[in-house]
C-alpha cells in the first residue's frame, strides 16, 4: 500500500477506464485488501464499485476504511471469494470495469488464473475494461555468491551438505536492492498471461538464453512486466524496483553451472495454473555450440 509508484500505474489506468465508460460505470474490484483501488475508482467517478474479500476480519477493515473516507454510498464490500459472486444477489449486474490486484511476486501464486477467467466469463459485461490486462513474467540469468547462498548449498562449516540441494526450494524470493547479484544473460520473456481471455491452459516452451559473461549460473531471476492498459505498463525490474510490495523470485536451476560467454542454455519455461515452472531442457551442463 505504500508502493507509490504502483498505486499511480493503477490510478491512471483506473481514472481513464472510468473516463471512458462514463461516470454511470460499475466497477468490480476482485481482492479488496485494505480497499484502496476501490477508493480510486469512487473518486475517479465511478458510480458504483462492488469489492470482493474472502477473509472476513479483512473485509471488516475495509468496510471500515471506506466508511472514513465518506464512500459507503459508492462502495460495497462482500466478504466473498470471487467466484462465490452470484449477479443479481451480491452484485446487481455484470461489471463495466474489473480491477484486480491480487498478483504474487511469481505472478500466479494468488489464483490470479482461476479468478479473472471467472470473472470475464460471468461477471463482466461484453466489452469491459479488464485492469491490469496482461501480465509477464521476464528473466534473466544469474549467478554471483549472493545468489548461491539462496539457492544451492554444498558445505556447512566442515560438513558436506550437497545432497540436500535437490531437496531445496526452486522458486525463492529475493530483494535485489539488497543482494549481490550477477547478470549472464539480456532479459527473456518468459510467460505471458493475457488477463481478458477466458481460459490458460498448463503448458511448456523451450527458449534458448544466450550467455553474455563467463562465470558460475546460480539460476534465473524472474520479475513482472504489468500491462495495467495500452498506455500504462508497471515494471519489477530488478534495476528500476525499488517498491515494498513485491520481490524478485530466483528460479533455481539444480547445481551452479560454470559458463562461458557465447554459450547458450536451453530452458523449459511454462506453468501449472498456480506456479510459473523454470528448468533447464537437459539435466546436463553440456550447452556449448548451440547458438
Amino acid at each position: 500500500m505504500n508502493d507509490a509508484p504502483r498505486n499511480q500505474a493503477f490510478r491512471a489506468a483506473i481514472e481513464r477506464a472510468v473516463a471512458r465508460h462514463g461516470h454511470t460505470a460499475h466497477v468490480l474490484e476482485i481482492g479488496t485488501g485494505a480497499g484502496l483501488l476501490a477508493l480510486m475508482a469512487a473518486r475517479a467517478g465511478a458510480a458504483t464499485v462492488d469489492t470482493c474479500e474472502s477473509v472476513p476480519v479483512i473485509a471488516e477493515a475495509a468496510r471500515a476504511i471506506v466508511a472514513r473516507n465518506g464512500l459507503s454510498n459508492r462502495i460495497s464490500v462482500i466478504a466473498k471469494k470471487s467466484q462465490d459472486l452470484v449477479i443479481g444477489q451480491d452484485v446487481s449486474e455484470p461489471a463495466d470495469i474489473l480491477i484486480s490486484e491480487i498478483l504474487s511476486s511469481d505472478v500466479l501464486t494468488e489464483g490470479v488464473l482461476p479468478s479473472f477467467e471467472d470473472a470475464v466469463t460471468r461477471l463482466v459485461k461484453p466489452g469491459a475494461t479488464i485492469i491490469p490486462a496482461a501480465v509477464t513474467a521476464v528473466g534473466c540469468l544469474v549467478g554471483g555468491p549472493g545468489v548461491e547462498r539462496i539457492v544451492h548449498v554444498g558445505s556447512a562449516g566442515e560438513f558436506d551438505l550437497e545432497p540436500f540441494s535437490p531437496l531445496a526450494p526452486q522458486r525463492i524470493p529475493i530483494t535485489t536492492a539488497a543482494s549481490s547479484w550477477t547478470r549472464f544473460s539480456d532479459d527473456r520473456e518468459l510467460v505471458r498471461f493475457d488477463l481478458t481471455a477466458g481460459d490458460h491452459p498448463p503448458g511448456w516452451r523451450e527458449i534458448q538464453v544466450p550467455v553474455t559473461a563467463d562465470g558460475t549460473v546460480a539460476g534465473l531471476l524472474q520479475w513482472m512486466r504489468i500491462d495495467l492498459d495500452a498506455e500504462t505498463t508497471f515494471s519489477t525490474h530488478p534495476r528500476t524496483y525499488g517498491g515494498a510490495g513485491w520481490t524478485q523470485i530466483v528460479h533455481a536451476l539444480g547445481a551452479p553451472l560454470s559458463v562461458t560467454a557465447g554459450d547458450v542454455l536451453r530452458l523449459r519455461v511454462g506453468h501449472d495454473r498456480t506456479s510459473l515452472l523454470v528448468q533447464l531442457a537437459e539435466p546436463t551442463a553440456a550447452v556449448r555450440g548451440l547458438a
